[in-house]
């Protein structure tokens, strides 16, 4: 249902200190972009209160849910946190962040998904020291 429009999706959890470090970086761009592209949080391996609190703590506004039973995380190929997908128009995943996602690139990668271009270089980036594996 949100095809036609570019989507960024993150993975994140509370107890993840590299999720929070990127937290007012998704923030701000989705505030710069709401008009042209849907931001989308998902939630792992937390309660519903540590959810809330995070979402407060950094005044994150755009939609989010949390994944109780796991199967988006698996359905993505997510085996670590925080990652960030980037979605065409079409609904293909055209990049993947993992890691803690910096602005200069989030926001680069965003505006390649609004001008309908191809990707260019890397698709498929790691910052490994700014990520969690999940056990």
């Amino acid at each position: 249902e949100l095809r036609d429009r570019p989507l960024v999706i993150n993975f994140w959890a509370s107890w993840c200190p590299p999720c929070r470090e990127e937290a007012l970086v998704l923030e701000r761009s989705w505030q710069q972009y709401r008009d042209e592209v849907t931001f989308v949080g998902v939630d792992i391996q937390d309660s519903e209160s540590a959810a809330r609190a995070y979402l407060a703590e950094f005044h994150v506004t755009y939609p989010n849910g949390r994944d109780l039973d796991g199967r988006i995380t698996i359905d993505y190929g997510v085996i670590g946190l925080p990652v960030t997908f980037f979605v065409n128009r079409a609904g293909v995943v055209e990049r993947r962040w993992v890691g803690a996602i910096d602005e200069a690139r989030l926001t680069s990668w965003i505006d390649e998904l609004i001008s309908g271009e191809a990707p260019s270089g890397e698709t498929d980036g790691a910052n490994l020291e700014g990520f969690r594996e999940l056990r």
